[in-house]
């Protein structure tokens, strides 16, 4: 019971309070220019006192294209921050442009053109008596979650969102007074970490530097507890000159039967030598990621023969499959790369942009 109303709770719409906190904070980090010194690689951690999950923060601007702040949500949003920081080549780059729309986990401020707003937005502006003109002076606010189509924040949003530009602007101001931001990395590119006490006054702020950028992440690897059924694909014919490809990928046309739109997935197979489409199965976003390896199996089991070899170019894939292929005599291959795969999903793009 208790759990349900935390649900309700964590999930419920920002009251006007909130919003004034949030617009108030926003206002605030605008005025202050901070993307004038403040560059998209210096990147700061704000812990958020309600949930303690660290948000990993980045001031935009400073190229002169989008203005605001990004926040990016534990160790996962870190790792796509730092690949962003860190493209070293074209394949990367334009593997990450295609994805990025759809892996992004964060919180996120912007100033926008009016156009841009949605009508809740304009809904809470106008409720609040708050005025704003000219292009590129709006707030926008957004939830991004992977799998889901950007959306409105929820109320502990909100309130996480208001510290997140508090503290951010704290930091930018402590490196304009430092006539530096070298101040942000510890002796060892130790990351700094703002986060919060509780006291009887309130909440006071802090900063030490984090001492591991990494947390722990569940194990995904599948194994084949199933005897009988390890034999059957042991022992399935191998074409020894054959190599399938294997990818998890989103499709651009959200799907509406939900409160929220989300982004289905497609689960593709195809012949490395032939291009042919072995499997090319749509599931749901939040969809459980073992189910890869049962469509892998029902390929397997239908073809009546196995491959040499399986490329995949995600690493979660790899992981996920890597002791399964051992189990059943197949080679993994771990490749940037999957031309057949990308030729799959481009048909589908093509398909969808009709």
């Amino acid at each position: 019971m208790a759990s349900s109303k935390l649900q309700s709770k964590t999930q419920s719409v920002p009251t006007d309070d909130q919003w004034r906190d949030l617009y108030a904070a926003a206002n605030a980090f605008k005025s202050a220019v901070c993307w004038q010194w403040m560059e998209n690689g210096d990147i700061f951690v704000v812990q958020d006192p309600l949930s303690r999950q660290n948000f990993f923060c980045a001031i935009m601007g400073n190229a002169g294209m989008e203005f605001g702040l990004v926040a990016y949500r534990g160790y996962g949003g870190f790792k796509l921050l730092h690949r962003l920081l860190t493209v070293e080549d074209e394949s990367d780059e334009d593997a990450l442009s295609e994805d990025i729309m759809f892996l992004q986990d964060s919180l996120s401020c912007t100033f926008d053109d009016r156009e841009a707003l949605g009508k809740k937005d304009l809904e809470v502006i106008r409720r609040l008596g708050l005025k704003y003109r000219g292009r590129g002076e709006w707030p926008c606010f957004r939830d991004y979650t992977p799998g889901m189509v950007p959306w409105f924040l929820t109320g502990s949003q909100c309130v996480t969102l208001t510290h997140i530009l508090e503290q951010a602007l704290v930091v930018a101001m402590e490196c304009k007074k430092a006539g530096n931001n070298d101040i942000l990395f510890g002796p060892q590119d130790e990351l700094m970490l703002r986060f919060a006490r509780k006291t009887p006054d309130g909440l006071k702020w802090a900063a030490r530097f984090m001492e591991d950028t990494e947390e722990r992440e569940e194990s995904l690897e599948i194994t084949l507890t199933d005897q009988v059924l390890v034999r059957k694909l042991k022992n399935l014919p191998m074409q020894k000159r054959k190599s399938w490809e294997l990818d998890r990928f989103y499709l651009p046309t959200p799907i509406h039967d939900r409160e929220r739109p989300y982004f289905p997935q497609m689960v593709a197979i195809a012949d490395h030598e032939t291009g042919m489409a072995l499997n090319a199965e749509m599931v749901e976003s939040d969809a459980p990621i073992h189910l890869i390896a049962d469509q892998l199996i029902a390929v397997l089991l239908n073809s009546g023969v196995k491959p040499r070899r399986l490329q995949v170019k995600q690493e979660k894939l790899a992981i996920l499959l890597g002791t399964f292929c051992e189990q059943i005599g197949i080679e993994l291959r771990l490749i940037k790369v999957l031309p057949r795969i990308s030729e799959l999903r481009q048909g589908f793009l093509e398909f969808s942009r009709r």
